[in-house]
C-alpha cells in the first residue's frame, strides 16, 4: 500500500484504538486485498459516545471522508499526488 493508504488506516487505529478494527469488515477487506472496499468503509465510522448515547458526529464524518479519499484516491494513476510518488522515490 502506498504512503496515503498506510496514513488512512494508521489515522483510523490510532484514533479508534488498536482493537478497535478487530474482527470488522473494514479489516477483513483490506486483508484480504480489497483495498476499494476497505477504503469505502471508512465513512462508517462517524459515531462517538456523548453522555452514554452513541451519536453521530460532523467532526468524525469530515474526518473519515478526508481519510476514505486519501485512501481511495491519492497515490493513483489520474491523481495529482501520483506524481509526488515519483518525485520521492
Amino acid at each position: 500500500y502506498n504512503v496515503w493508504v498506510r496514513a488512512s488506516f494508521i489515522d483510523m487505529v490510532f484514533n479508534l484504538g488498536p482493537g478497535a478494527l478487530d474482527g470488522t469488515t473494514i479489516q477483513r477487506l483490506a486483508n484480504a486485498g480489497d483495498l476499494a472496499g476497505a477504503c469505502e468503509q471508512m465513512p462508517r465510522w462517524v459515531n462517538g459516545t456523548v453522555n452514554g448515547q452513541k451519536v453521530r458526529l460532523p467532526g468524525l464524518v469530515d474526518r473519515r471522508a478526508t481519510t476514505r479519499e486519501l485512501c481511495a484516491e491519492w497515490g493513483r494513476a489520474g491523481h495529482w499526488s501520483a506524481d509526488l510518488l515519483k518525485e520521492a522515490a
